[in-house]
């Protein structure tokens, strides 16, 4: 049950918050005679901990989005919906899924598979139904994991960043999350809007030092701004696409032993964090669109 998904996920959120609480304090070292005063700490050890961080949150990203794409096969399972209720998105997935079901008929677990597909064609041109998939050591897979095994595709192995999300919200018709957060550099160097307060955003809404630059929260509307550099000289980056590119590059280079984790974990504590909010924020975004999506059955006209 999607409720069932969202305890899971808030368990997982607690645990990578844990993670980073324990990073946080072994990241600071309390001065002699100055317990209010802290050195950050240089140490082997730690920056290894600090690169694991790295798969630590991409774990999540990549468990998050499988599992509320699952949660959308579950609820078409159980719905049962005959073809012609389906979406246009609904039906090519139905049918590339089918296609692929009578193509690889081959054994006799196969056949029957191809069988049921059969039988499941005649009565109404189908129901949108995904039926368990077997791995050769026996393993039954279904739903969403039945879906993309049977067609053998790749929509998250490895490959989840912000550009993938998009692809994927296209794919499966959801909403994807809305987190268009921009940092604007001139000449390489961060540029912030004068008349913050006037536009309403409290100082605290602001990302600051997520990679060493300062940005205003959600409002990226250059036209408000008191100075603007030449449009020539002006970088636009995106703040989420961003620290979900490093967090998939890291995780990739960490998994194929191409980087060492202490070697990843050479990077401040504080844009460890930023990028672990930003992750957050995202992911509570898009498992709200994904239960939204469910809710109103988004998969049928």
């Amino acid at each position: 049950m999607y409720s069932d998904f969202l305890t899971v996920f808030q368990q997982n959120k607690t645990e990578v918050n844990a993670y980073f609480d324990f990073l946080r304090s072994a990241n600071e070292v309390p001065v002699l005679g100055n317990n209010d005063t802290f050195l950050p700490k240089v140490n082997p050890v730690f920056q290894t901990l600090k690169g694991n961080a790295y798969l630590i949150l991409y774990n999540l990203i990549e468990g998050t989005v499988s599992a509320a794409i699952n949660e959308i096969f579950v609820s078409l399972n159980q719905d049962n919906l005959p073809f012609s209720d389906l979406t246009d998105t609904y039906k090519k997935l139905w049918l590339e899924y089918k296609a692929k079901c009578f193509e690889i008929a081959k054994n006799d677990k196969e056949k029957k598979k191809f069988k049921l597909g059969i039988e499941d064609l005649l009565p109404d041109l189908a129901h949108f139904k995904i039926l368990p998939f077997y791995l050769k050591d026996g393993t039954m897979k279904e739903h969403y994991e039945a879906y993309f095994n049977t067609l053998a595709i790749t929509d998250l192995s490895g490959n989840l960043d912000i550009r993938k999300l998009k692809e994927l919200s296209e794919k499966y018709g959801f909403t994807p999350p809305q987190h268009e957060i921009f940092l604007f550099l001139n000449n390489g160097n961060p540029f912030v809007p004068i008349p913050c307060a006037n536009a309403g955003i409290p100082f605290e809404k602001y990302l600051t030092n997520p990679f060493t630059y300062n940005i205003l929260n959600g409002h990226n509307t250059t036209h408000n701004w008191v100075t603007l550099p030449d449009e020539e000289d002006i970088e636009k980056i995106h703040i989420a696409g961003h620290a979900f590119l490093k967090i998939k590059e890291k995780r990739n280079k960490l998994a194929h032993g191409n980087e060492a984790f202490s070697g990843a974990g050479q990077v401040g504590f504080s844009e460890l964090y930023q990028m672990k909010e930003i992750v957050h924020d995202y992911l509570m975004e898009f498992v709200d669109n994904i239960g939204t999506f469910i809710a109103n059955k988004g998969y049928k006209i």
